[in-house]
């Protein structure tokens, strides 16, 4: 056997044929190998080179006396500078020599052995480098690289050639790079693969052992064009002594594509001497990861961390061939980004680290590996926002915070007309405690706006306006709006609220040319000119004084307001301090501050009638000037958008309207509004103000802010309230028909929902005049042409009627407005159908009689009634039964026919201002009722379930096709509350009922929207009330929410069952045989984990949350230290000052230093609450 060099002997030779025919017998003298014409070459050469050797001496004294008779002037300056060429060349020389003996010495003998052509073609380049360029000597030796120019050759012979001479360095290392290459040296005279008890191999190594490092020094590519590195034919490899083993080659197992046919030699593939463990190897997987046994060792069992293993390296291992197919694909790499959290949540890395600082470690290193995945994501799409915002994000925790703000003002520059990518900019100014101010972050709301309007009307020529730009902007303005709320600067929101209603409602007509930087610029002068703005009183608005500036002005007359000067003295005597003396100074300071937020949200401004001036202010920060609101203005180009404004104003001031408006994380900073809105009944409000209990927390989070400035009805005063009325009027001025119906809704919602508070914690006298006004209100309304025939209006009356008790006015109210709706339409329409199903509800939430069940059936028959039948009220009796089963076949008839049109409500010109569901979930809902009160919970909750299929087939097949599919999830959503009201009810109302039902249905909802908190706070409750606690349940389905969805909602509702939990442990109430324990530490985990997502981060709520738990149960240093947390998340929420006051008294002068210091809205300062205490 031939031997070689190479790692894998098997490679070291090649089996080849050349001819199958025997030679001739006149041609046997050429089988002599004692000759060989190379060898008689070299030894030519070799000698010529000798020659050569001593001819150059003589040559070098010639030239050095041809030298020294060129200039007899200079021989002597020539011999000097020579002498110490000499003696430098010498030390180097001699230096050269040291080390290359210490070289010598400590390195080992080149073990790779070298052939002739290798020495031949070192000969070659050694003489070019020694300056020896005679004709004979510039002949490269055979075998050695020659170049040449594609010209010089001739094209009969060829310009290429194909070189056949196998390469095993090839199949080695399944690469031609040469850097690939491993270096290695022979180590002995062992090979691999022997047997070494019957085989042994003998090398032949040449003579010559040449340092490596001077073949690259000569510039020659050692794997390539250097015979030396070919396989050094080695001996027949042979048994050893006093073996018997004949045969002159290694064993190797023929494989199956190989075939033998006689003395013939087989063709062996190379690659398939290796083991299959080596083949993976080469192919760059792991043995192990294809669940193959290794050798010499036992095959482990199947268990489900390595089922979990195998899982995720799959699915990884599927990631990187796609990216590497397709690396342009961004969606396919943000989807690999957001796998790295799922898989350091099931990987070894979340079940091994539970000490915190195994955490922060996994954190960390996820980070890290996160952030180089960006990085290779972004080398291939450097031009792509979503991984730029990738980018920032996984360098959020590993950057120092002026790298990542200046990367965001760098990505702001080159997207300045993405209003996605102003919307996070600005929610990470706001976020970043240490550069955090309120003016700082206020002017960047307006130069985001500005930049964006400018992108919209033209201005900005670079980069051209998005698509959805405008809803965007609205979207950041409403983020604006709430940011103000929140740091404490109401007087500001509401300014900004009616600047943007008078810009865009009253402009001038002249001016609609006019881009939105000049009508910014034109809209200053009457800002500033003392006219009313936008519901205060008197106010006509822009257009109406721009013309009347152009007539002359306005004529004043000096009116003096009785009614003003009554609540302005009222103001007055509420700044005075009448309390107890033994009060503390902290409880004072709160109390104040909180009385002043709730009376002073209306700017200040100065009343020229009666002779102020902007020095009569005895604040100076309840004056707001047009610099901090001008540039946050632009124009909303669509009537929806309009309404949308005005109704997103009435909602801050407290009013709901029926315009969805969903809260971002960041705005959530009151527990009332998603936790406890608590309702007199179980159906008379929609499932949104169900509720049952309150949690102490939550009472006390809500009493230590009073509520919102806006949401604190019942302690307005009354020039709060003259300007809300004043509002609602100007605002139905600006619409009619149904907008304008929709605001006349609201303010008769507004006026009852004062009743009911009223009825909880008022006095009886109170509550009968706000019922007499509210009752005045709904008739002057209805009077009106316009809203004559509006059954909405009128079941609002009927609402404020069953509130005050008049339950028979009530009835005859709904009574007549049915029959007017069904003597006007032959057809079930939205309005009647919702008009039918609340009067059915409020005739179940009077208590489960059969009266109520009988009145119910009669009241939904009417709903599918045949044409031209007169609708007569119910006496209390039951239906005929023939009579309820044509409703039913009506009903199912009616569905059919409305299932064909719900893909066409789908579309978004389709939506009205009442937000009404589609007629096939209103017909449902009626149907599901009349089941429910004829035969019973089990057939209402088939019909709901049928109808769920149904939208949910409907809602797979329009996504498949890509269709706005948008209203069919929202009746799905609609349909799963409703479902839940009713066997909630049930529940409720039938104490010996199995829960099954409601269980299924709430626990379906909850996973198919987790971002509804009216069902995660139906499902909550349902499984804490009662002796037996279904907590077991609700954490498995919390801990799949929590896990793969990025709404808020899940944790906060989880965080409020474990608290639930808690109390009813601690009370006594539903303890088991083996009660819990650690319910502490598992609330504790759950707020870390939830704080480790940015939008949790940023939700001032959860934030509160942890403050009010560690305040409770952790020692005061530990508990101020979580708070220091919640500042530097969330530095503009005044809330959480107020609440660090009320937990930690001590700190009061230290919480006015941070309010004042951060700009933060201070209306008592602590100077003039000693003069008060005084």
């Amino acid at each position: 056997m031939e031997a070689s060099g190479s790692l894998f002997p098997a490679f070291g030779f090649a089996i080849a044929a050349e001819s199958t025919k025997p030679p001739t017998a006149d041609l046997d003298w050429l089988k002599n190998r004692s000759f060989c014409t190379k060898d008689a070459l070299v030894l030519e050469r070799s000698q010529k080179r000798s020659e050569d050797d001593e001819r150059s001496p003589e040559l070098d004294k010639s030239s050095r006396s041809d030298e020294s008779d060129h200039s007899a002037l200079n021989r002597h300056r020539r011999e000097k500078v020579k002498k110490d060429a000499s003696e430098e060349w010498k030390k180097k020389k001699k230096k050269k020599k040291r080390e290359k003996k210490k070289k010598k010495d400590s390195r080992k003998r080149r073990e790779e052995s070298e052939d002739v052509g290798s020495s031949e073609e070192e000969e070659y380049h050694g003489q070019r480098k020694r300056g020896n360029t005679t004709e004979a000597s510039l002949v490269p030796p055979e075998g050695a690289v020659r170049s040449m120019w594609l010209e010089e050759t001739d094209p009969e012979l060829g310009l290429f050639y194909v070189d056949r001479k196998p390469d095993s360095a090839n199949l080695q290392f399944m690469s031609i790079y040469r850097g690939h290459i491993a270096r290695y040296r022979r180590l002995g005279d062992s090979c691999l693969g022997l047997d070494h008890k019957q085989q042994q191999l003998l090398w032949n190594s040449s003579k010559s052992r040449k340092k490596r490092w001077k073949k690259l020094l000569m510039g020659t590519n050692d794997r390539y064009f250097c015979a030396g590195v070919l396989p050094v034919p080695g001996e027949v490899v042979r048994a050893k002594q006093g073996l018997s083993l004949l045969r002159e080659f290694l064993p190797v197992e023929v494989g199956s594509g190989c075939a033998m046919s006689g003395n013939s030699v087989a063709k062996l593939d190379a690659r398939d001497l290796y083991t299959s463990a080596t083949a993976l190897y080469l192919q760059g997987k792991s043995h192990s990861s294809r669940g193959g046994p290794q050798e010499g060792k036992p095959v482990e069992k199947l268990t489900a961390e390595n089922l979990l293993a195998e899982k995720l390296q799959s699915r990884v291992e599927e990631f990187n061939r796609q990216l590497r197919e397709d690396p342009h694909d961004v969606a396919r790499w943000l989807a690999f980004i957001r796998f790295q959290d799922e898989a350091a949540l099931q990987g070894d890395e979340a079940s091994v680290c539970d000490s915190l600082e195994g955490r922060t470690k996994t954190r960390s290193a996820l980070l890290e590996r996160r952030l180089a995945i960006v990085e290779r994501a972004l080398e291939a799409n450097p031009s792509s926002t979503e991984l730029k915002l990738s980018h920032l994000e996984a360098g959020a925790e590993l950057w120092a915070t002026s790298q990542l703000a200046g990367e965001w003002k760098k990505l702001v520059f080159m997207h300045p007309n993405d209003a996605s990518l102003w919307a996070r900019y600005l929610l990470f100014a706001q976020s970043h405690q240490s550069t955090f101010s309120v003016s700082r972050v206020n002017s960047l709301y307006g130069k985001c706006l500005s930049t964006l309007a400018s992108a919209v009307d033209g201005s900005l020529l670079s980069h051209p306006a998005l698509p959805g730009t405008t809803e965007s902007m609205f979207g950041i303005f409403l983020q604006q709006c709430h940011f103000l709320r929140q740091s404490g600067h109401a007087e500001k929101c509401v300014s900004l609220f009616q600047a943007a209603i008078d810009f865009n409602f009253f402009r001038p007509d002249n001016l609609n040319d006019v881009k939105t930087h000049g009508l910014v610029d034109f809209f200053e002068t009457f800002w500033d000119s003392g006219e009313p703005h936008f519901g205060e009183k008197g106010a006509r608005g822009w257009n109406a004084w721009m013309r009347q500036q152009e007539r002359g002005g306005w004529v004043s007359l000096d009116q003096k307001d009785e009614g003003d000067e009554a609540s302005e003295g009222m103001d007055e005597e509420e700044l005075g301090y009448e309390g107890d003396e033994h009060e503390p100074r902290w409880q004072v300071w709160l109390r104040l501050e909180q009385s002043r937020e709730r009376r002073h949200w209306i700017p200040w401004r100065a009343d020229v009638s009666k002779g102020q001036k902007e020095e009569d202010c005895d604040d100076p920060d309840r004056q707001v000037l047009y610099d901090d609101i001008g540039k946050s203005l632009f124009t909303l180009e669509t009537p929806e958008l309009r309404f949308r404004l005005v109704c997103v104003f009435l909602s801050f001031l407290g009013i709901s309207t029926r315009s969805s408006h969903d809260l971002a994380a960041s705005a959530l900073d009151d527990p009332i509004v998603i936790f406890s809105r608590d309702a007199k009944g179980l159906l008379t409000e929609a499932s949104m103000l169900m509720g049952t209990g309150r949690l102490d927390f939550v009472c006390d989070m809500s009493d230590a802010v009073g509520g919102t400035w806006a949401v604190a009805e019942g302690r307005r005063s009354q020039h709060a309230e003259d300007f809300v009325r004043g509002l609602l009027e100007q605002a139905m001025q600006l619409f009619t028909g149904d907008e304008q119906a929709a605001i006349a809704l609201a303010w008769m919602h507004h006026e009852r929902l004062k009743v009911e508070l009223s009825q909880r914690t008022s006095a009886l006298r109170r509550t009968r005049a706000l019922g007499k006004r509210a009752q005045r209100l709904a008739k002057t309304l209805l009077k009106q042409p316009a809203h004559r025939n509006r059954l909405p209006l009128w079941l609002e009356m009927a609402k404020l009627e069953w509130v005050l008790q008049e339950f028979g006015q009530a009835r005859r109210i709904l009574d007549t407005a049915l029959a007017a709706a069904l003597k006007a339409s032959s057809a079930a329409t939205n309005e009647l159908c919702v008009l039918c199903l609340w009067y059915a509800k409020m005739e179940l939430a009077s208590g489960p009689s059969a009266d109520a069940f009988n009145r119910t059936v009669h009241i939904l028959t009417a709903v599918v009634a045949e044409k031209g039948m007169a609708y007569v009220p119910s006496s209390g009796q039951p239906d005929p039964p023939l009579a309820v089963l044509r409703s039913r076949k009506a009903y199912e008839r009616a569905l059919e026919v409305a299932l064909k049109f719900v893909e066409v409500a789908t579309v978004d010109g389709c939506v009205s201002v009442w937000h009404y569901p589609s007629s096939y979930v209103l017909l449902v809902c009626c149907f599901a009722f009349l089941q429910y009160a004829s035969v019973g919970p089990l057939a209402a909750d088939t019909i709901f379930e049928s109808a769920y299929e149904q939208l949910k087939k409907l809602l797979g097949a329009g996504m498949a096709k890509e269709k706005p599919m948008g209203r069919v999830a929202r009746d799905l959503e609609l349909l799963a509350e409703e479902r839940a009201l009713l066997l909630r009810y049930h529940v409720v109302t039938e104490l010996t009922s199995p829960r099954r039902l409601l269980r299924k249905a709430l626990s379906c909802a909850a996973m198919e929207f987790p971002s509804n908190a009216h069902l995660l706070r139906l499902y909550v409750q349902s499984e804490t009330e009662g002796p037996g606690l279904g907590i077991g349940s609700l954490r498995r389905v919390f801990s799949q929410l929590t896990r793969h969805s990025d709404s808020i909602m899940p944790w906060l509702f989880s965080l409020y069952a474990e608290m639930e939990r808690k109390r009813v442990v601690e009370t006594g109430l539903g303890i088991s045989l083996h009660p819990e324990t650690g319910l502490q530490h598992r609330i504790q985990a759950l707020f870390e984990r939830a704080l480790e997502r940015p939008s949790a981060s940023a939700c001032p709520l959860l934030w509160r949350f942890y403050l009010y738990f560690a305040a409770i149960h952790w020692k005061s240093e530990k508990a101020i230290g979580v708070f220091y947390r919640a500042v530097q998340a969330c530095p503009w929420v005044k809330v959480l000052y107020l609440d660090a006051v009320r937990l930690f008294p001590e700190r009061l002068q230290e919480m006015v230093d941070l309010l004042t210091e951060k700009e933060l809205r201070v209306r008592l300062p602590l100077e003039e609450l000693d003069i008060l205490l005084e």
